[in-house]
């Protein structure tokens, strides 16, 4: 019986033995496989980002980093642009727009808009904020700008009409204005606003100020007190325009002038838009999504932002097409860019 139990002791050890080393070669066939899959598993995850990211698989290992591209994010404005540009407010916005793009910010303020078109027509800056002048220069000098909004008023306004206001009857004829009298307003005379009145055509001719009828006036107030007294028969208004109900100046608007003297408008210009902000069109896109959302919010999110961005208007910022420019575009192509 004890031989017998150490010949089945040995049999038993003998097939566990066998067993064992099967268990070991079928482990050794399968460890290549194995080490295999946990190799690929990086590269199956490379490529799910890849695809997440709208990027070919193929191509994911050659797909740019453009935060790394762009390395620091740099932001040009011009130091008359706002009424409020505090040390305080310039680091908000760094901040602010830094954590939205997960990239370092910095603003450069300029002292004439000359100084940052030529910046950013030569890449130094990514993102600027213009007047509509000074953003017509801008893409003629370099064709490379992307409009990413424009401020609007409170009320919905995307910018201004030049309209001509007076007597219905004694400006029926605007082939007829010598020895007529109309209001001219001092804000006419800088350049920016004789490029925006030179938008209204009398008599299918832009207006250029050199016209003997015009009278100046130091404000629009003037200019209307001096109509209701019958001192001129007409006068020059610069309006928001581009909301609804205020591209035509009607009985309301014209009231609203404190007109007290019969009037009706005789001409009026194209919408002259409220100045874009631009980026370099090279800008990588997710860089131009981010801060078209962050420029969207700003109004509701950060009050001193808004106030620095939006040209002191009170409504949002809003995309607009750069077709909207053309008007601008057109009166500035012979404008010197040293006159901004």
């Amino acid at each position: 019986m004890r031989g017998q139990s150490a010949g089945t002791g040995y049999r038993h050890a003998a097939s566990s033995a066998v067993k064992a080393m099967a268990c070991c070669c079928a482990l050794a066939a399968l460890a290549p496989t194995a080490r295999a899959e946990t190799a690929a598993a990086p590269v199956l995850a490379q490529e799910t980002s890849a695809l997440a990211a709208g990027i070919a698989p193929e191509d994911a290992a050659a797909a740019p980093d453009w935060r790394a591209e762009i390395g620091t994010f740099k932001v040009g404005l011009a130091r008359r642009w706002s009424s409020d540009m505090s040390p305080a407010v310039l680091k908000r916005l760094e901040g602010k727009l830094g954590a939205a793009l997960g990239l370092p910010v910095r603003v450069v303020t300029f002292d004439r808009f000359a100084s940052l078109i030529d910046a950013q027509a030569g890449g130094a800056i990514d993102y600027a904020v213009y007047s509509a002048r000074a953003y017509a220069a801008a893409q003629i000098a370099c064709e490379c700008l992307t409009i990413m909004a424009q401020p609007t008023s409170e009320a919905g306004e995307t910018g201004q009409r030049v309209h001509l206001i007076g007597d219905p009857a004694r400006l029926a004829n605007l082939n007829a204005l010598d020895g007529l009298r109309l209001g001219w307003t001092g804000e006419n005379g800088s350049a920016a606003a004789a490029q925006v009145t030179s938008s209204l055509r009398i008599a299918g001719r832009p207006v250029t100020g050199d016209e003997p009828f015009w009278q100046d006036h130091a404000s629009l107030d003037e200019a209307v007190a001096a109509y209701n007294r019958g001192e001129t028969d007409g006068f020059i208004a610069h309006l928001g325009a581009g909301a609804a109900g205020t591209s035509a100046i009607d009985g309301a608007r014209l009231a609203a002038l404190g007109l007290t003297r019969p009037a009706k408008t005789h001409a009026s210009s194209e919408l002259w838009p409220y100045g874009p902000h631009a980026v370099r069109a090279a800008l990588a896109p997710q860089a131009r999504d981010i801060l078209a959302g962050f420029l969207s919010r700003i109004d509701v999110e950060d009050e001193p932002l808004h106030a620095l961005l939006a040209e002191g208007l009170g409504g949002p910022l809003k995309p607009v097409a750069a077709d909207a420019y053309r008007p601008v575009l057109r009166a500035v192509q012979q404008t010197a860019k040293d006159t901004f």
